[in-house]
């Protein structure tokens, strides 16, 4: 099967890199535009780019020489400033007991450190700075700046005979006459007519998408409420401090500020709403809080938004293209990953269309009702935007919400990581009753209803040798690879 991917940019790339390999596609070409640049905010993933990663691997790409050509650096979760009476870091906790060990957050006092219970690795993060390689200890994933990650994935394609990199601007799609969720060919301004056996559009948030393509879009304005982002990149001041292994979430007037250290440089902005304030206000809410007035951050739109339908006949659409929610929680690339396995059940018959999209809305609105979670169980009410989202009606959320916290984990394990739920509702000092149901009962009976391991030396000899700290370890393959 020859495929076909529109759009040159992280997840075109990311969804060309996993589809190689797969036993019924032979070849993949991928069609950039010269006249469509790429963003280039930056990235900050979620558990799936790890996933990627080895993938890229068994392709032949060393990954620490990935990590230095992408500038990327260690992310261990969320550290969620000011959203709360306490600061909290909502990590990535993949381990299956530590999920269901989340439901049982509801038990703690506020004054216990919820973190504790589920990260062993805790303290070395927060107060040294320190990481371990070794993914049984505690879960990670990455920080990247977006534009060398795409200078790099273009450049390594050229090892890979089966991927083909056009440079070529699509001009039309030809549905089919009898189905307009087929596509028969695409027109290219240069090379002409193009034909494969499946297209995936990944050109980004652009008019593209319903111009060329055709594609209708459902509207998540009135679920959240940012529409707007100014960012800009700073330089360290002290490096070894400021390179931390996770992203900062600071509350705004507005909205928030991100904090991502990549190797480089530490990517920084504002998600905020244009209906509460205005730019040039952002701007210099955002110059205050890093205490620098002479930086002129850039500007980026976004509209909360998601495509009605992910999958048709013989075409999908992957990455902004598909949708988009906000910055918050990094949802991006873990929305891509996802989709590309759905696509890739579908190509192999092992699920069908509608079920496919189906799982596709689920995933989209577990992801807006998680990010809408963090603004409804934040303190912060001192301006309507925080006042507003608060009273926010989503009901895929008002389900989720129901399900998890008055039936219990075991009633809701269709629902994708419930865990992060629990933990973040901990994260700021929120509890409820915990039940006892099904699996929860049987953690119970082995007496062990939280983790234990609190930091480094509780943990086994075997882990140890893979703690390193942060900033020396980058620097360590910096100076091999470069």
């Amino acid at each position: 099967m020859h495929v076909c991917i529109i759009g040159t940019g992280a997840a075109g790339w990311m969804t060309a890199y996993f589809l190689i390999g797969n036993t019924n596609i032979d070849h993949v070409t991928i069609i950039g535009s010269p006249h469509i640049p790429t963003v280039g905010v930056g990235e900050s993933t979620t558990m799936m780019f790890p996933q990627f990663l080895h993938t890229l691997n068994r392709h032949g790409y060393d990954i620490f020489k990935l990590l230095v050509d992408i500038d990327a650096s260690v992310k261990y979760g969320v550290y969620y400033k000011n959203w709360s009476e306490k600061n909290f870091l909502h990590a990535f906790v993949g381990n299956k007991d530590n999920n269901r060990n989340g439901y049982l957050l509801g038990n703690l006092n506020k004054t216990e450190n919820e973190n504790h219970y589920m990260m062993p690795f805790y303290d070395d993060i927060i107060n040294d700075n320190y990481f371990n390689f070794d993914h049984r200890v505690q879960d990670y994933s990455f920080h990247f700046d977006a534009n060398k990650f795409i200078s790099s994935m273009e450049n390594f394609s050229k090892n890979i005979e089966n991927i083909t990199h056009i440079k070529d601007t699509v001009i039309k799609c030809n549905k089919h006459k009898n189905n307009k969720e087929k596509i028969d060919s695409i027109v290219l301004e240069n090379f002409g007519k193009f034909k494969a056996d499946y297209y995936i559009n990944c050109v980004g948030q652009t008019a593209f998408n319903v111009n060329v393509f055709g594609e209708t879009y459902h509207d998540y304005s009135n679920v959240l409420l940012t529409d707007t982002a100014i960012f800009y990149p700073l330089p360290y001041k002290d490096k070894k401090k400021e390179f931390h292994p996770y992203t900062i979430a600071k509350t705004m007037k507005y909205g928030w500020r991100w904090i991502t250290p990549t190797w480089s440089r530490i990517g920084t902005g504002y998600a905020f709403s244009s209906k509460y304030t205005s730019i040039e206000k952002a701007k210099e809410e955002l110059r205050h809080d890093i205490g620098d007035y002479s930086i002129e951050p850039f500007v980026t739109n976004f509209q909360p938004k998601r495509v009605d339908k992910v999958f048709k006949d013989n075409y999908c659409t992957i990455g902004l293209s598909s949708g988009f929610l906000e910055p918050l929680d990094a949802p991006g690339l873990t929305l891509s990953t996802t989709y590309t396995e759905l696509l890739i059940y579908i190509l192999k018959k092992d699920i069908s269309i509608k079920k496919a999209n189906n799982k596709a809305r689920e995933n989209f609105d577990f992801w807006a009702s998680f990010i809408l979670h963090q603004y409804k169980t934040a303190n912060r009410n001192d301006t309507q935007f925080w006042i507003d989202h608060k009273l926010v009606k989503f009901d895929f959320y008002d389900y989720i919400i129901k399900r998890l916290f008055e039936n219990g984990i075991s009633e809701c394990s269709e629902i994708i990581e419930s865990y992060m739920f629990y933990h973040t509702s901990a994260g700021k000092g929120h509890r409820w009753d915990v039940k006892g149901y099904n699996i929860i009962d049987k953690v119970l009976k082995k007496n062990v209803p939280y983790r234990k391991n609190t930091n480094k030396k509780d943990l086994p000899d075997e882990f140890k040798k893979y703690s390193f700290n942060h900033f020396c370890f980058f620097d360590e393959i910096h100076k091999k690879y470069n």
